[in-house]
């Protein structure tokens, strides 16, 4: 039996349009981006700034009709030059409350 790309994922993806707040941990350097695809393990947005690999940042996106936004913290593991933006790929190193 074989298994297509997105069932051998641990944690599904759900597709979103959003926008997020970014703070960069070492810097304090805040900003917005544009989220995409969210899972249990990371999170995918177009930003207009490049990121480095392995810089952390906290991310905060809104909830919306009761739900609490999701605060956490991550870690950009892809940013790949995306016409004028940056495709951004991060994975979820911590749930903040």
């Amino acid at each position: 039996m074989t298994l297509n790309y997105d069932e051998k994922r641990g944690f599904p993806r759900v597709n979103v349009q959003c926008d997020i707040q970014l703070t960069e941990v070492s810097s304090g350097d805040a900003f917005t981006a544009v989220c995409h695809d969210l899972s249990g393990g990371g999170v995918m947005f177009t930003s207009e700034k490049a990121m480095d690999v392995d810089a952390e940042y906290e991310l905060v996106m809104e909830g919306g009709m009761g739900t609490p936004p999701l605060k956490a913290k991550i870690r950009v593991i892809r940013c790949d030059a995306e016409g004028d933006a940056y495709q951004v790929a991060t994975r979820i190193q911590e749930i903040l409350s």
